[in-house]
């Protein structure tokens, strides 16, 4: 799960296709029977799918609301319209082809007041300042069960 502020622009989500055998399945624009929603739930609640029409990613690799682009391995990145994150909630994809005969596993995000960028940042150096504590000698459980 990924977490962005509400509002925020230019945003992409992350999706990976797969076929039955488990082999990565590479997609675009022109995939046949392709048709990507994204869906913003909110407050538990399942939203109502809204349709994204793929398109090409431009030579210059601005955002374009639809643009899908394959990062290999079945690893593939949509950008989505800006008004997928007005409202605080959670943003999947429902994503299928007719060459994805498997799965499809879509990244969340997380919108809105979830996230404190403040709060994110004090744990992250809490975690690089922590230090791995091992005991001397013996441990509980050897002095208990020689």
């Amino acid at each position: 799960m990924r977490n962005v502020h509400l509002g925020s622009v230019n945003q992409s989500i992350v999706f990976h296709a797969f076929d039955t055998d488990g082999a990565a399945v590479v997609l675009n624009h022109t995939s046949p029977g392709l048709s990507i929603y994204y869906v913003v739930d909110v407050d538990g609640r399942e939203g109502i799918p809204v349709v994204l029409t793929p398109i090409t990613r431009s030579i210059a690799g601005v955002h374009e609301d639809g643009a899908i682009t394959s990062k290999g391995n079945g690893k593939h990145e949509v950008d989505l319209p800006d008004s997928a994150i007005i409202s605080v909630g959670y943003v999947r994809l429902i994503v299928s082809a007719t060459a994805v005969t498997g799965r499809v596993y879509s990244e969340v995000i997380a919108v809105g007041a979830i996230f404190d960028p403040a709060i994110e940042e004090q744990l992250a150096s809490i975690k690089s300042d922590t230090i791995k504590i091992r005991p001397r000698g013996y441990s509980r459980m050897q002095r208990l069960y020689p």
